[in-house]
């Protein structure tokens, strides 16, 4: 595009209109503390089984250089993942609720924090499983790449993942809710119960989800002091979270 006979370069965009990944998009852009998450470094989605030879070239021109299925084992992530099978992307699985069947009966985070942040307070008992996520984006990190992660739906899961990536920038409430409430609505709703709450009592179920990712966070800093506490308590080494952040944050 050409303005007064300058060259500008494309705005860049949350959805890359890539097909055969389910609810696949950007998280650059979104306010974090001391700047904004850079884009082309974090990609999350759904499902990717569905990529094809032309939409993995494209996901590779985009810059991407290291993926994580988060699919238990039973999925059969190897075969059923295109993306572990593309020269030049570093692939990992980290099956990250393998340990929630065997944590969730029961457990008093439902009566705590209510069944949307309270599940994914179980899922985040899997410290192993979080320290392997964060490692691999570390590697990501040093190589000043690309990471795409995911898990069936691009929901939970992975939306667990982004909360802590975002949890560690810092980023606000909005940031937060933001990208967790893309995955659930359109983005001129998400947008509105950001702005202005929910108004109306068709609005109050999806916004308490919505919601419910920021509570998480609250959960960990309460127990941990920061989500940054937390992922130490993980066992993710300093330097690690120090070479997110510098990759990540502009």
């Amino acid at each position: 595009m050409t303005r007064g006979g300058a060259v500008t370069a494309p705005e860049p965009t949350r959805l890359l209109g890539i097909h055969g990944a389910n609810n696949l998009r950007e998280m650059g852009g979104y306010a974090v503390r001391g700047g904004r998450l850079r884009w082309k470094r974090l990609l999350r989605s759904g499902d990717t089984g569905a990529l094809d030879p032309d939409a993995i070239a494209a996901l590779r021109a985009y810059g991407l250089t290291h993926a994580i299925d988060l699919r238990s084992p039973v999925s059969r992530p190897r075969k059923t993942d295109p993306l572990a099978r593309v020269w030049g992307v570093s692939w990992r699985n980290v099956p990250i609720a393998e340990q929630m069947e065997g944590y969730a009966k029961g457990a008093p985070e439902y009566d705590e924090y209510g069944p949307f942040a309270g599940g994914y307070l179980v899922l985040l008992r899997n410290l192993r499983g979080v320290r392997a996520v964060f490692r691999h984006v570390a590697r990501a990190a040093r190589a000043d790449g690309c990471v795409l992660f995911h898990c069936t739906g691009g929901m939970d899961r992975t939306g667990a993942i982004a909360m802590l990536l975002m949890g560690l920038a810092e980023a606000p409430r909005e940031s937060m809710m933001l990208d967790f409430g893309y995955s659930f609505a359109n983005a001129d709703t998400v947008e509105r119960l950001v702005r202005e709450g929910a108004t109306n009592e068709a609005d109050e179920a999806l916004f308490e989800l919505m919601e419910s990712i920021w509570t998480v966070r609250d959960a960990l800093t309460k127990r941990h002091g920061s989500v940054r506490g937390y992922l130490e308590a993980c066992g993710v080494p300093a330097r690690d979270l120090d070479a997110i952040l510098r990759w990540m944050v502009a």
